[in-house]
Order: structure tokens, then C-alpha cells, then sequence
């Protein structure tokens, strides 16, 4: 059967306290101590190596699927936010340079929909680790998005692959 479909935390599960600060949980920093990734996360957006914009969208992508097929249950939410490598991937994989769109929308639209197919992956497939999923399938749609989004040529009614007269100029100059 694919997914459980209960939108119900388990008792297994540890608290969202410590799924936080990533007590008594083993596994790679990515996994148990949120904490540890939000202060690199302020690190990194102090510094200006990364917009904070783009982590907010794949994490908010994330809350908007769990929390509707949830019922808006804070509990089963802040679960999936804080259970496997989602802050990670907010953080250090959203924002990587090599695989993100070039284009500002293509990067708004990149992190949004690879929070809402990592929600999807989570709960149809049960697969906590949809993460890597989803960026990999955003990553494949990156060149799509900066095609359809690239912003036209100053002076130009169509972009220039589409407008010949214009290809020819650039090619004599």
C-alpha cells in the first residue's frame, strides 16, 4: 500500500522540543539538531552568502501540505519540519548555486515547489526522506524554469533565441 495515510504523529516519535535541539536522537547533525542548522543558517544569511527568502519558501512549501492534509494540526506539521533533513536542505541545498535556477523567479519557484513535493513525497510514498526527492526533481526542472522565466532583452519584444533578427546582430559584433 503506498503511504499510511494517517495524519497522525506516532508515540514513537520524540517531542518537538527535542526534535529541536536534537536530543537523545542519533543520526547526522542534518537530522537532529535544527538548532545547530539555524544558527548556520544566520551565519550564512548575515554574511550574504545566501538569501534568507529561499529556505523560508521550501520550509513554508513544506508546512502549507503537511498542515492541509494534517487538518491543521500544529503537532503533525512541526513534526515534518523538524524530522529529517528538512532544515538541512532548506538551508544548504535550496540555496546551492550550482543547481538552483540563474533567474530570481526561477528561484522563488524552485524552492517553493521542492517544499511542496517534499510534503507530497512524505505522505503518499511514507518516505521521510523525500527530501533528496524532491530536490532532484526541482534540480532536473532548473534549465525548464530559467528558459520559460528569463527576463526578455532590453529594446525586444520576444527573447532573443526566439527573435532571429537579433541572433544575426549579436553574431557580427
Amino acid at each position: 500500500a503506498i503511504g499510511n495515510w494517517t495524519p497522525v504523529v506516532g508515540a514513537e516519535v520524540p517531542g518537538l522540543w527535542d526534535l529541536f535541539v536534537g536530543n537523545q536522537l542519533g543520526g547526522p547533525v542534518g537530522e537532529t539538531s535544527k538548532l545547530m542548522i539555524l544558527l548556520g543558517m544566520a551565519y550564512l544569511v548575515a554574511r550574504r552568502i545566501i538569501p534568507l527568502h529561499l529556505p523560508l519558501l521550501y520550509l513554508s512549501g513544506l508546512a502549507i501540505v503537511t498542515a492541509l492534509y494534517g487538518d491543521f494540526s500544529y503537532v503533525y506539521y512541526m513534526t515534518h519540519l523538524l524530522t529529517g533533513t528538512a532544515f538541512f536542505a532548506a538551508t544548504y541545498m535550496v540555496t546551492d548555486y550550482s543547481s538552483q535556477p540563474l533567474t530570481p523567479d526561477g528561484k522563488i519557484i524552485f524552492a517553493l515547489l521542492a517544499g511542496i513535493l517534499t510534503g507530497i513525497i512524505r505522505i503518499v510514498f511514507d518516505f521521510p526522506g523525500g527530501v533528496g526527492i524532491a530536490i532532484l526533481i526541482m534540480n532536473g526542472c532548473s534549465p525548464w524554469l530559467d528558459s520559460y522565466l528569463a527576463p526578455k532583452i532590453y529594446g525586444h519584444k520576444k527573447r532573443i533565441k526566439n527573435n532571429k533578427a537579433a541572433r544575426q546582430r549579436v553574431k557580427r559584433v
